[in-house]
């Protein structure tokens, strides 16, 4: 095979393994949510996760045993609300907005 053929090749491979791999904190591969897709097909609401989450799992693991449950409870309604943005990308990145300041704030 000639080295012109191949590199449209690599091309293409690099290319198809990169479509969804953004930073979020989760796995973006596999049975998505429409919300969780959406977080992993835009750069900027995949960026906010992974900060939102470093923020998040920094709390937690710094707190005070006895708080740990209240602080993943609260995480858990977070998310619940997330979800309902759905696919709306100004609602995602309003939500992320939101709960990195009210994590940042009330960090430990």
């Amino acid at each position: 095979m000639s080295r012109i053929a191949i590199l449209p090749a690599s091309a293409v491979a690099v290319l198809a393994l990169t479509g969804s791999a953004n930073a979020a904190s989760f796995n973006c591969y596999g049975h998505l949510s429409y919300t969780e897709k959406t977080i992993c097909d835009n750069a900027d609401l995949s960026e906010a996760d992974s900060t939102m989450a470093s923020i998040y799992f920094n709390i937690l693991n710094s707190a005070p045993w006895g708080s740990r449950h209240a602080i993943q409870r609260q995480q858990i309604r977070w998310l619940g609300a997330r979800d309902e943005c759905g696919a709306n990308v100004g609602c995602l990145r309003t939500a992320y907005h939101r709960r990195i300041q009210l994590l940042s704030e009330a960090g430990y």
